[in-house]
């Protein structure tokens, strides 16, 4: 009986023991606290928090306008003129040049007297008969005779045609050794001269590469600077 007592008694004691050893190793529950202390260390910023900022390239200066202004080519109208031409198929090739190139063309004409040789002529003195005349010019040697029948020189003696004046001055001389006198009469022919004005804008380089080519195809003529 006695021991049974001892045993519960001890069995007791050992109960409370432990719970009361428990009771000092379990740590002292302490409520967190809602105000947080500010942090000491360094700050860190979002990408998507800062400014969005255009990085400069790196062909371009710091500083530059990323929107330069452009400045137009101003154009101007171009005009020349062309000539004098006389053969009418080189007319109608060089202004079918510069059209399809886009040139705007005009074509002038003037009509001029040029002496184009010599004639050597004789004419009957009053009383005369021209048959008589060429009859005495054959009977001398001087076969080459002829009557102009029209235009400004009709009526007289050919005596021949020259190409110079220096040659039908010859001429003269020998009739004059032979008893005919004789005179000198230039032959004037009209030629049509040609005139091909152009124009054109300055920065069209068809056009421009259209009256160059034409410069190099007649280097004969004498171009004057592009004006309007």
């Amino acid at each position: 009986m006695f021991t049974r007592i001892l045993f519960f008694t001890l069995l007791i004691l050992n109960l409370a023991l432990f719970i009361w050893e428990y009771q000092r190793a379990v740590p002292e529950w302490i409520v967190p606290s809602t105000h947080l202390p500010p942090l000491t260390g360094p700050s860190i910023q979002l990408l998507s928090e800062t400014t969005p900022y255009n990085t400069p390239s790196s062909h371009e200066p710091s500083g530059a306008n990323p929107h330069p202004k452009i400045i137009g080519i101003k154009s101007q109208q171009h005009c020349v003129s062309i000539g004098p031409l006389e053969q009418q198929a080189t007319v109608i090739d060089i202004i079918d040049t510069l059209e399809r190139a886009g040139h705007t063309t005009n074509l002038r004409t003037k009509t001029e007297q040029h002496t184009n040789g010599f004639w050597v002529v004789a004419k009957a003195k009053r009383g005369q008969n021209k048959s008589a005349l060429m009859s005495k010019l054959h009977e001398s040697g001087v076969l080459d005779v002829w009557r102009f029948k029209s235009g400004p020189l009709a009526g007289m003696l050919s005596l021949g045609f020259y190409s110079d004046r220096a040659s039908a001055k010859k001429r003269i001389r020998t009739l004059a050794k032979k008893g005919f006198r004789a005179s000198i009469r230039p032959r004037k022919i009209e030629i049509t001269k040609y005139w091909i004005y152009s124009s054109y804008m300055s920065s069209d380089t068809v056009a421009k590469s259209a009256i160059e080519q034409i410069y190099k195809r007649l280097p004969e003529l004498a171009f004057p600077p592009p004006s309007c």
